[in-house]
């Protein structure tokens, strides 16, 4: 119980050194895998949607499950835990190709743009965004 307590009280965001306040340390950390809601149905319609060549925008601000979602929409697509530890994450699946930007905001005004255009005009692919909402808007207007 103390170690427990002890990884509570590591979610305070008091200083830059504390990676256990970002969605990626929650997904490897057991306390916190053990509470994270998985919203089963919304994820089937998004990995339904990216089977068939769809591009999905994921919105929403700091701390809504925007990343959390877009893992378990990954791992389900690619049938593997896939790596989140980048901001851009290509796989292959059953010979299908996936992309997923999982933090717009991480990305510059002008690659995000070339990013965007590139990966939302190419039809062999699905495409899975994920962005604060504040982030999308700048992004968007940008490319």
């Amino acid at each position: 119980m103390r170690e427990f307590v002890q990884y509570l009280n590591t979610l305070h965001r008091l200083n830059g050194s504390n990676i256990n306040t970002t969605a990626e340390a929650g997904l490897k950390n057991k306390y916190a895998a053990s509470i994270l809601y998985k919203d089963e149905e919304l994820t089937s319609q998004i990995v339904e949607k990216l089977l068939n060549n769809g591009k999905v925008l994921l919105t929403g601000f700091a701390g809504d499950g925007k990343t959390t979602l877009a893992k378990f929409v990954a791992d389900q697509l690619a049938g593997y835990d896939v790596d989140f530890s980048s901001s851009i994450i290509r796989f292959t699946s059953s010979e299908k190709k996936y992309v997923i930007i999982k933090d717009l905001s991480e990305i510059s005004d002008n690659d995000a743009a070339e990013l965007l255009y590139n990966e939302l005009n190419n039809k062999d692919k699905s495409i899975l965004i994920v962005s604060n909402t504040g982030s999308i808007r700048t992004k968007l207007l940008t490319a």
